[in-house]
């Protein structure tokens, strides 16, 4: 079965397609305006969330340095007050390898503690000769300041 459409309905189901065909570049176009809006907002709210986790990402990171260096110059304290078996935890963390020389006890320490053991000792060494600030100084920043400004 087929159908036929009388010629004036043809004519205005033509016409209302033109129309539709007429508004749809401006809805669209409205539509790719009003979503370019929207990726500008959500890429600016984006680049606002990276920044704020940044910053609370160096403030953690400076509050755990603050903390571990609290905790390293009470570590003597610490250790003298714990049971025999965290001690022992302890000792297994910080050095790798003991072994007995000449009547004394020789421990091989873990990284960073070997740094920091072989700096505290140059330091203990140049306080003696008095120039205690300026060796350690010396002993971790041994090269030109990375901060170079022009002379004159």
């Amino acid at each position: 079965m087929s159908t036929t459409i009388a010629p004036d309905t043809r004519a205005a189901a033509d016409m209302r397609s033109k129309n539709a065909a007429s508004t749809l570049p401006s809805s669209l176009s409205t539509y790719m305006a009003c979503h370019a809006d929207e990726t500008r907002e959500h890429e600016a709210a984006i680049g606002r969330l990276r920044a704020e986790y940044d910053r609370l990402q160096s403030r953690m990171y400076l509050e755990e340095s603050i903390r571990l260096l609290e905790l390293a110059r009470n570590a003597q304290r610490l250790f003298e007050k714990q049971e025999t078996r965290e001690k022992r935890r302890l000792l297994n963390f910080v050095v790798s390898n003991c072994t007995w020389k000449g009547g004394k006890l020789v421990a091989d320490l873990r990284q960073p503690f070997d740094v920091l053991a072989e700096t505290t000792a140059i330091a203990a060494q140049a306080a003696a000769g008095k120039r205690a600030n300026l060796a350690k100084t010396e002993i971790w920043l041994p090269g030109p300041d990375s901060n170079q400004r022009p002379t004159g």
